[in-house]
């Protein structure tokens, strides 16, 4: 099905048609780009953390900057993880217990769930732009490699509001819309 140009989607439902593209074009390539930095993180990590043993077991010297950076890029990989398991569904809530309530007290759970998501995701971003904020205001750096810590704690705002982005177009997708494209089209899904 070209989404691009159709109006009727999804076999006579109407719905509309710029939100339901934004959310798939936006879910697409958001997905992409968040499983590709996961890689390329992790996989620097784990780089590192062989050169560190290395350079401490064969050729016996210290690699100072090593942990602080397989540290930082462990952090990363992880948040990156935290919005790829919003996107799949498997983040911050009880499935066993929300897929066990069936008819409207199930959807309810799961709307009021939905809101509690989001609302924790906005809480993190402010937190962390808050930390980022103070640690530019006393000057605080990394220990070894004497970065300073608000890159990081922008960072991670900036992350946990890519999270709640995900999180508000899945209520969108799942709630709002006649029929989630997202489950229909595929988007940027994880299978």
């Amino acid at each position: 099905m070209n989404i691009a140009g159709s109006v009727n989607l999804h076999g006579g439902y109407m719905q509309n048609t710029t939100l339901a593209r934004c959310i798939y074009t936006f879910d697409k390539y958001l997905t992409k780009v968040e499983t590709n930095i996961g890689i390329v993180f992790f996989a620097f990590m784990i780089v590192i953390v062989l050169i560190g043993i290395f350079m401490r077991f064969v050729l016996r010297m210290p690699n100072v900057y090593g942990e602080e950076i397989s540290m930082h890029l462990l952090f990363g990989s992880t948040v990156v993880g935290i919005s790829l398991g919003v996107r799949s569904k498997s983040h911050l809530g009880v499935g066993l217990l929300v897929d066990a309530i069936s008819g409207i007290t199930g959807k309810v759970v799961k709307i009021i769930m939905s809101f509690v998501v989001m609302g924790m995701y906005c809480a993190l971003c402010f937190i962390s732009f808050k930390l980022a904020s103070q640690s530019m205001q006393f000057d605080s750096f990394t220990a070894a490699l004497r970065a300073p810590y608000y890159i990081i704690y922008y960072t991670m705002s900036f992350l946990f509001a890519i999270c709640l982005l995900q999180s508000i177009f899945l209520f969108i997708n799942d709630y709002l819309l006649e029929k989630p494209i997202l489950e229909i089209e595929g988007g940027g899904t994880l299978s």
